[in-house]
């Protein structure tokens, strides 16, 4: 490990093929002031105590934030992404092949530049897209070492809201066997929300996509192979319930027991994302026997709902690609006079 001999924020580059084709999307590393969640750091999701427990361990055990909290802030005229864009013809420090994404970084150390940034970034708010469990992590951190200056503040990957490779997939859910059956459940459903027929599972995704989800939830029966669209009611289009929030308030908690607030009741769900294609439905029924498909939400139905105060059920959003661990640290040693690494 080289620790860097001056302050310095890097600037980071992936490319990626995402919905559109081949796509690149920017983002700068820093650190910023430890804060309460809610007032300009917005949370999304929900979180679990024991994910908290385990990344505490590992901060306390390396005095190092290693992994990255991916936040989402706001700059309509763009002044940060046009500064990056200006550094991806210098030499990065590093570059490689990353999970089958192009990742390149570069270092900055012109404190004028740092300024500038911070700056720009001082009155804008930021969403958690990823990283709720580290943010919580470095709070109870912070809290515990009031006298390390160092530790209060966490490293931050940012993204600008208006970067054109800024996208959210889908994150489905798959659900276990139990009680009701798959096949029990989806003929309540139907009947309760008056859907249309079930078709074939291999036409019915095809479908989804050529609809890209805009139809409501889907639900398929893995043990049938069948699948039908549960549109979603008037009533939750007037609470401005995303499909993610109904699909946990109005099916998975009162008719699996399988409630956000109750850990426990969680080890039935799983999760898949992004897309999902009939070639996989033979692996998923050798373990599940039903698969809800929720559309995405909007970037702007995610800021309005984090704004009003509205905490989504855990992977709610599936920000692509993540942000990889690893590429920098901060210490949260202690140091003495002005130094601050």
């Amino acid at each position: 490990m080289i620790r860097d001999p001056e302050p310095a924020l890097y600037f980071l580059s992936q490319e990626f093929k995402g919905p559109t084709g081949l796509t690149r999307r920017l983002a700068l590393i820093g650190a910023i002031d430890i804060e309460p969640l809610g007032a300009t750091i917005l949370p999304h999701e929900r979180t679990l105590p024991k994910h908290v427990d385990d990344r505490l361990k590992l901060l306390e055990a390396t005095r190092a934030q290693t992994g990255q909290i991916f936040l989402i802030y706001e700059d309509a005229d763009r002044m940060i992404d046009a500064v990056l864009e200006s550094y991806q013809d210098r030499h990065p420090v590093l570059t490689g092949n990353l999970d089958g994404i192009q990742t390149s970084l570069w270092k900055c150390t012109d404190t004028t530049l740092h300024h500038t940034i911070g700056n720009a970034l001082s009155s804008s708010t930021a969403l958690i897209a990823d990283g709720h469990h580290r943010y919580q992590t470095a709070c109870r951190y912070a809290a515990a070492h009031p006298e390390n200056r160092a530790a209060q503040q966490v490293m931050v990957t940012l993204v600008n809201r208006y970067h054109p490779g800024l996208a959210i997939l889908p994150t489905h859910r798959l659900v276990e066997p139990g009680s009701p059956g798959g096949r029990e459940l989806c003929r309540r459903l139907q009947a309760e929300f008056k859907t249309g027929s079930a078709l074939p599972a291999d036409q019915w995704l095809n479908h989804w996509r050529q609809a890209a989800g805009q139809e409501g939830i889907g639900v398929l029966d893995l043990t049938t192979r069948t699948g039908f669209w549960l549109p979603l009611p008037q009533a939750a289009e007037r609470e401005d319930l995303l499909a993610v929030e109904f699909l946990h308030d109005h099916i998975l908690k009162p008719w699996l027991k399988i409630d956000v607030d109750r850990p426990d009741s969680l080890a039935r769900l799983d999760y898949w994302k992004g897309d999902l294609k009939p070639e996989d439905l033979p692996t998923l029924a050798r373990k599940f026997e039903l698969a809800f498909l929720v559309p995405p939400p909007s970037l702007e139905a995610v800021f309005r709902r984090s704004r009003s105060g509205h905490i989504l059920p855990q992977k709610s959003t599936f920000f692509s690609p993540k942000i990889p661990s690893g590429l920098v640290f901060r210490s949260v040693q202690e140091y003495s006079g002005s130094e601050i690494p």
